[in-house]
């Protein structure tokens, strides 16, 4: 996590000084259903969308989302980047390599059919 901060600070600071739109999604899944619950997500989460609001993000936290939620936060990112200079996702929870894929956990993910995600 502090790799990840002091990059991102890193980024952030060669960015040119223009007034330029930053928009980002942090989705933070710790209060997982069907498989094990993780601590600190949300709290990470939390602290990413601060650092990223002094940095001049518009931020839209998303915590704890099923996977209908989920995918809606994304859809809905997606129309709300268009046009933006800078869009970033950040995600903290569960995620899985399926086949090649790499996949994010919604907190309703069920380990015995995570083909269906």
């Amino acid at each position: 996590m502090r790799l990840l901060f002091a990059l991102l600070l890193m980024l952030m600071s060669t960015a040119a000084a223009v007034a330029e739109r930053r928009v980002a999604l942090i989705i933070a899944e710790d209060g997982y259903r069907l498989v094990r619950p993780l601590a600190n997500p949300v709290h990470d989460g939390e602290a990413m969308a601060a650092a990223l609001k002094k940095l001049g993000f518009e931020v839209i936290l998303e915590t704890n989302r099923d996977l209908r939620r989920m995918r809606r936060a994304l859809d809905d990112f997606r129309l709300d980047a268009k046009g933006a200079d800078v869009a970033l996702v950040y995600f903290s929870g569960h995620g899985v390599e399926i086949s090649g894929d790499n996949r994010l956990l919604p907190i309703d993910a069920d380990a015995s059919s995570l083909d269906a995600l």
